[in-house]
């Protein structure tokens, strides 16, 4: 080989080698650009996150509006055995009425 091509063979090599290490440098570069937007949508998820846990009721809340069902559900038994009673009436005098002469 002559001097110069072993500088156009080594120019070949260098080139090669810079435009490797850009390509290099482009990857990682990217990498961390998704990683911070990813990193960015998770904080903002969490942020959303939280503001909801904050409008949630909390054990004590939960504890009483149970009470509050239980108490709607006796008085609706104690409606019903009314209303129960008040048909078997209705009935007894709607059965005598028609048998009525």
């Amino acid at each position: 080989m002559t001097p110069v091509e072993e500088i156009s063979f080594g120019w070949a090599t260098v080139q090669a080698l810079i435009t490797f290490a850009i390509g290099i440098y482009a990857w990682i570069v990217g990498n961390r650009a998704a990683t911070t937007k990813e990193i960015h949508e998770l904080r903002m998820q969490m942020a959303n996150l939280s503001a909801q846990i904050e409008h949630m009721p909390d054990q004590d809340v939960l504890a009483e509006l149970q009470s509050a069902v239980a108490r709607i559900d006796a008085k609706q038994q104690a409606n019903l055995r009314v209303f129960e009673s008040m048909n078997a009436n209705l009935n007894r005098i709607n059965d005598y009425l028609l048998r009525k002469p």
